[in-house]
Formats: structure tokens, sequence, C-alpha cells
């Protein structure tokens, strides 16, 4: 889900009308920065991953269970502070080159940009009403494969 959110994030722009944008040098420079910052931020949580799964030898069903409920707890806020951080750097992208252009009317800039907030608030309803429930849905007998 949280690659989902990420390419949500990524294509809001992508398909914005041309006109809204202006300079595609800038746009594609914008993307291909937050491509790197998405692909960094997911291999830094691989190597977290692996080093965790290092830690569980020897431990009791249990105390695994605990532990991997708490590491994806961990991760999940991660990703949702790493989502925020993208959201504003593409809330910003977008004003930013909505301010520069004068073929849009103030009132067609407001409306885009409401739009985009709009969109991106249903995500995040989404995103933190889908995980009220324990996550990762822990089976009724602990038997966890590592």
């Amino acid at each position: 889900m949280n690659r989902s959110c990420l390419i949500y994030l990524a294509t809001a722009l992508v398909f914005a009308p041309g006109l809204v944008f202006g300079k595609s040098g800038q746009r594609k420079a914008f993307h291909e920065e937050q491509k790197a910052a998405r692909e960094a931020h997911r291999k830094q949580q691989q190597g977290e991953n692996e080093a965790f799964r290092g830690t569980l030898k020897g431990k009791s069903d249990q105390e695994k269970a605990d532990a991997i409920k708490a590491h994806h707890e961990e991760q999940y806020n991660e990703n949702m502070a790493f989502r925020e951080e993208m959201h504003k750097k593409n809330t910003e992208f977008l004003k930013a080159h909505l301010a520069s252009n004068d073929k849009l009317t103030d009132a067609q800039k407001n409306e885009l940009i409401a739009h985009f907030e709009n969109n991106i608030r249903k995500m995040f309803h989404f995103a933190n009403s889908a995980t009220t429930t324990t996550w990762p849905p822990l089976r009724k007998s602990p038997t966890i494969r590592i």
C-alpha cells in the first residue's frame, strides 16, 4: 500500500495538464529527484528489515510476534512521515509552477490546488482508517515464519 500511495502522489503531478507546469525540464528533474528519494527510502527500510530479522533469532514466538508488531508500527509511522514530506514538496512544486503560469486564472489555480489537496486528504484518511486494527494481522496461533 505504501508504494501505491507514493505512486498516486507522483501521478497526480504527471497527469496534470501541460499548461499548468510550463517548463518540462524542471518537472522531469523534480520527478527524478522524487523517484530517487522513494528508492532510497525503500532501500533503507529493506536494510532495516534485514537487520531486524537478525535480532529475532533465539526469541520465543510471543516475543517475535510482539517485536514484529512494534517494527511494523514503527515502519508505518516512518512511511506516513515520508509521505507527508513528499506531499509538502509536491504541493510546493505545484504552487510554484501555478504562480509562474500566466495562462490560468487565479480561480483555476485555486481549483487545481484544492483538487490536489482534497485527493491527498482522502488518501491519508483512507491510509489512517485502514490501519485502525492491528497491523500486520497476526494469526490466532503465533507461528511466525522468518
